[in-house]
């Protein structure tokens, strides 16, 4: 799980930010902050999973999949808001959300590495 240091409390994250990525299953959106550290949140509905255990099981395997992104120097002190599409999420549908979300997460880590000086 993600430290509680690096969730963002969704509530409080700007209503006009920066979308990074558009797909079919999420959006991501960015947001600049005044710390040091890059925090990630994520918002899923009832119509993406009905029970309230499915939901969290979800935000919680997306939290471990940006825990090392939470690291990343690409704009130190960004948050990151995962926004999952309200569609019915079965087992299929989960796989594809999953391998969406490695791509953008390698997406992420070309974008720290191209501002960092590395190659």
């Amino acid at each position: 799980m993600l430290a509680k240091k690096f969730r963002l409390p969704v509530n409080t994250f700007p209503v006009k930010a920066r979308i990074f990525y558009r797909g079919g299953h999420f959006t991501i959106k960015t947001s600049f902050n005044s710390l040091t550290y890059n925090r990630v949140g994520v918002i899923a509905t009832k119509k993406t999973a009905a029970g309230a255990v499915e939901r969290n099981r979800l935000r919680r395997k997306i939290f471990d999949l940006f825990r090392e992104t939470t690291r990343l120097r690409f704009a130190e002190g960004t948050d990151l808001l995962v926004l999952i599409k309200p569609i019915k999420l079965d087992r299929d549908a989960e796989e594809k959300l999953f391998k969406e979300l490695n791509l953008v997460k390698s997406r992420l880590h070309q974008v720290s590495s191209i501002r960092s000086g590395k190659n």
